[in-house]
């Protein structure tokens, strides 16, 4: 069974703390952000974010119940 919904997979994540953009896979569940940074795992979708952006607001927390997936941009040089 797949660990995840779904993993977005080599995203350039902005995280609104005003801290670098950084590389990471993203795994969500349920509609929720479970675990940014390498993920070893297998999700039942996966979507190749290579040269697209995750970014999120400072106020998200991954324990609010009502916790939604970030928006992306979908830019490409």
């Amino acid at each position: 069974m797949p660990a995840y919904d779904l993993i977005l997979r080599d995203a350039t994540v902005i995280d609104g703390t005003r801290a670098p953009r950084f590389q990471a896979d993203i795994g969500i569940s349920a509609g929720c952000i479970e675990q940014v940074g390498s993920i070893q795992g297998k999700a039942k979708k996966e979507i190749d974010a290579k040269g697209l952006i995750a970014r999120w607001t400072a106020g998200w927390r991954g324990d609010d119940a009502g916790c939604v997936v970030p928006r992306a941009a979908h830019h490409r040089g």
